[in-house]
């Protein structure tokens, strides 16, 4: 299955030499979410990643940055989405500049997800598990109902909210084609141990089935 780690929402002391370890243990994919930063700012945290480690950053906001830095993507929220023409003339330019680029979104429900009809890499849907990062965001999938959608879905579909090493059988047994983990991740006493432990469970879903 695939692992994604997704960034904090707000930059905090001693971040990104935690993500260079995280890619120097084997992180394939980092979404780089930081709703408040400045073009400035997110510059500047690109630029203390090492530059080989640059296509596995996908980006959340000022998307432009995409073009001029080679990263693996860009995430679309809901509101970029809902700018079609625009969005449509944003992901043609980024594609010229960069022609495997990365375009992902995210959804909360069975029946918006239904209704896409761009062939997204992947698409977060969420929220799977009591959020362990946002007190506010709890499950809210009928279990059977979802397993069928996910193993009749022509997406790839990615598992989003309260994700943990202890989940990852679940994920799995439900038919995700990966997992997207937050607060399992900046929650734990050690993010480099845990995601160590969650990369492995992800790498080898057959033994979590066994």
């Amino acid at each position: 299955m695939k692992l994604i780690i997704v960034s904090k929402s707000r930059i905090y002391s001693g971040e990104t030499e935690l993500i260079n370890k995280l890619f120097d243990n084997g992180l394939e994919t980092f979404h780089l979410r930081k709703p408040q930063a400045t073009r400035t700012t997110m510059e500047t945290y690109i630029n203390l990643i090492p530059k080989k480690y640059w296509d596995r950053i996908v980006l959340h906001s000022h998307y432009r940055l995409a073009a001029k830095y080679p990263l693996r993507g860009i995430h679309l929220t809901s509101r970029e989405r809902r700018k079609k023409f625009r969005t449509w003339l944003l992901i043609k330019y980024l594609k010229a500049k960069h022609s495997t680029i990365s375009i992902s979104t995210s959804y909360h429900s069975l029946k918006t997800l239904s209704q896409s009809r761009f062939n997204y890499q992947y698409i977060f849907l969420s929220t799977i598990f009591d959020s362990i990062s946002k007190d506010k965001k709890q499950d809210q999938f009928v279990r059977p109902n979802l397993s069928v959608y996910l193993n009749n879905s022509p997406h790839n579909i990615i598992a989003l909210g309260g994700i943990e090493a202890s989940r990852i059988e679940d994920v799995a047994k439900m038919g995700f084609s990966g997992a997207a983990v937050v607060g399992g991740i900046w929650s734990s006493d050690d993010p480099l141990e845990t995601f160590i432990e969650i990369k492995e469970k992800c790498e080898n879903p057959g033994a979590v089935l066994a």
